[in-house]
């Protein structure tokens, strides 16, 4: 267990500020991933919603105390006075518990392999999204209480689901092994409120259409735009002839 971050769980301040901000960061964060066309939540909204805990942890801890790595590859979103955190998050709808990425790979015949020869490497903290409703939500599990669940089961392919072809993001932890390591006497817990806020958010497409429909690139110290007279102009050469002028008589004596 890692002291620090327990220190952290327990803090007043960082309570306060999960409860009051994480919400409507989280809120921001769909309308930055929601597909135009389904108006569904495309699944990289995890790595901004770990981004966001990932600069509240370092804010509320100091920068020197908190290194970035890639948690992708080695299971470890960061490194918290040089022990590993592993940041998840997933999000609970119409009473169907969310699933948590243990592996993610976009290869579907490696899902049963990465199954086959998992770990836990790191400490977990996991943040459950159920919207409406005020619940524990943020987890701190560490490593000692994944390896006590784990150890209930014979081997890792017994609590790791092999998702549909369909569905190749990588190896998701079942819904009974995560309530057993939440409910582990070793993890932490803040609940939280998951209220929306009514907000006029503004979509990625809309900010985009607003950039250029209002040039911002000129005012942020690009070169003003040019005239549109000017556009698609070539500049005047010496002997060149412009527009419709006719060439000279001898030369048009030549075109016929």
């Amino acid at each position: 267990m890692n002291e620090l971050v327990l220190k952290m769980m327990l803090h007043y301040r960082f309570i306060q500020r999960i409860r009051d901000g994480l919400p409507f960061a989280f809120q921001i964060a769909e309308v930055n991933h929601r597909d135009p066309a389904t108006r569904k939540i495309r699944p990289d909204v995890g790595f901004t919603r770990e981004e966001v805990l990932r600069s509240l942890i370092a804010q509320h801890l100091g920068d020197s105390m908190v290194e970035y790595t890639s948690g992708q590859k080695s299971q470890k979103d960061l490194l918290v006075n040089g022990q590993p955190l592993e940041i998840k998050s997933c999000t609970d709808s119409r009473g169907k518990p969310g699933l948590v990425t243990a592996k993610w790979t976009s290869d579907t015949h490696r899902v049963s392999e990465e199954i086959d020869k998992f770990r836990f490497h790191a400490d977990m903290l996991l943040v459950r999204v159920v919207w409406g409703v005020e619940v524990k939500s943020l987890f701190y599990i560490p490593t000692e209480a994944l390896f006590s669940v784990a150890q209930r089961y014979r081997k890792s392919s017994d609590f790791l689901r092999n998702p549909p072809k369909a569905d190749n993001r990588g190896a998701k932890v079942t819904h009974e092994f995560m309530l057993a390591a939440q409910n582990h006497a070793k993890t932490i817990s803040i609940a939280i409120n998951w209220r929306r806020v009514d907000h006029p958010f503004q979509t990625p497409a809309d900010r985009w259409r607003s950039y250029w429909l209002n040039e911002e690139y000129a005012v942020n110290g690009y070169p003003a735009p040019q005239p549109r007279a000017a556009l698609g102009k070539k500049p005047r050469q010496g002997g060149e002839r412009q527009g419709n002028a006719r060439p000279p008589e001898s030369k048009q004596a030549a075109l016929l």
